[in-house]
């Protein structure tokens, strides 16, 4: 976030020209950057007759967890009092809310702008996130199961702000759910007349979701493909080993986490001088509802106590291909596995999966896919230049 590197090559084109690839903004917090840069956008458009798209991406609060400085984590009460003495689940917390208030700030700054230059009445804001936080980096997803890179809620579910136009402030949609594709949608029905939106829908793959939101009417967007990896590993013969794969249909929701498998994570104490220790598993299940007096087994019977279980051998005691079935009206915390119970929504819902694999395009990532090797030459490329940048030439 400072210095603009990753693996130690830069990665931070600051002009349009890429004349300076940022090693004068060596030092500078990235977030304070982009945020200049986004209110500028906004001053530039202000008299604008032609609709304008801003697409303003926060590398807050991805890893490395780095805040703009300690002060923003000691004087913040919500950070300074969340976490424990452990140097995980205290000091990585702590310092993971300073970056996410630093990121309020910032967005507070764009909004600002956008309503003195822009106005709401014209305007459609929307903030999302792309999935959910990792443990590792201080993130905690509770009361949903699991975290980024897994297909579980925890790994999927975020929450999303649409504001503007005649959008009602500080409501919130009970009606269905929205998936991401949704959003192109929603924006190109904004931009365009209703006959050049009529024309481009079949090519679109989601809903305008305006009118939905606005009434808090039944979401049109019944269902949903997740996720799938047809190789998320291999064995030590460079073979695939398992799938993983999650769908949404209304309610149901049909997953194979294969090696992705994961558990539920407690939240950190609220008390920066708390001993984590000392708050066991045990202790959280007792003051949360959803999960009183229950034990939590993997799905296979095994506590899972890491992301991914990447060799063989400790994955022995799990099936790799067991599929599971919750239902998220009742079951959020995707807890109690209902495949047994209705082998008709299962198979109604593998039929779907299956229809999309056969109409989507051969996955890439399979041995002797399109992208299942590296390319050395972008490597050798970016370490010759001292930055990244692309390597292949027509």
């Amino acid at each position: 976030h400072f210095n603009h590197t990753v693996n130690d090559l830069m990665d931070f084109y600051y002009t349009q020209d890429y004349s300076d690839f940022g090693t004068t903004m060596n030092g500078t917090y990235a977030t304070s950057v982009f945020a200049y840069e986004a209110v500028q956008r906004v001053k530039e458009h202000a008299n604008s007759s032609d609709n304008v798209f801003l697409y303003y991406a926060l590398q807050n609060v991805h890893s490395p967890v780095e805040p703009p400085n300690q002060q923003i984590v000691q004087e913040t009460l919500v950070c300074a009092t969340i976490g424990c003495n452990d140097p995980h689940y205290g000091t990585t917390r702590r310092d993971l809310c300073g970056m996410a208030t630093y990121a309020d700030l910032a967005i507070g700054n764009v909004t600002s702008a956008i309503q003195q230059y822009w106005g709401w009445d014209s305007t459609l804001l929307i903030i999302a996130g792309d999935n959910g936080g990792i443990v590792a980096a201080g993130g905690n997803n509770a009361p949903l199961r699991g975290q980024k890179a897994t297909p579980w809620e925890g790994g999927v579910r975020n929450h999303v702000i649409f504001k503007g136009l005649d959008l009602p402030d500080f409501t919130t949609y009970t009606n269905g759910f929205i998936h991401a594709v949704d959003i192109h949608a929603t924006l190109l029905a904004r931009a365009l007349s209703k006959d050049e939106y009529n024309n481009s829908w079949p090519s679109l793959d989601g809903f305008d979701m305006y009118e939905t939101l606005l009434n808090n009417s039944v979401s049109p967007r019944r269902e949903v493909a997740l996720m799938y990896d047809p190789c998320p590993q291999l064995n030590k013969k460079k073979e695939c080993t398992t799938s993983t794969y999650a769908y949404r249909w209304m309610n149901w929701k049909l997953v194979k986490p294969g090696y992705q498998n994961d558990t539920w994570y407690h939240p950190p104490p609220r008390d920066a001088n708390a001993t984590c220790t000392n708050f066991t598993w045990l202790q959280w299940q007792e003051t949360t509802s959803w999960l009183h007096n229950r034990y939590l087994p993997g799905p296979a019977g095994s506590v899972i106590d890491r992301l991914f279980h990447k060799d063989e051998e400790s994955n022995k005691h799990r099936d790799l291909n067991a599929i599971y079935l919750y239902d998220l009206d009742n079951d959020i915390g995707e807890t109690t596995d209902l495949a047994s119970q209705y082998p008709d929504v299962l198979s109604t819902i593998q039929a779907k999966l299956d229809a999309v694999l056969a109409y989507e395009m051969a996955p890439c990532n399979i041995p002797n896919g399109t992208c299942y090797d590296d390319d050395p030459n972008g490597q050798d490329q970016c370490e010759t230049d001292g930055y990244w940048s692309p390597w292949i030439h027509d």
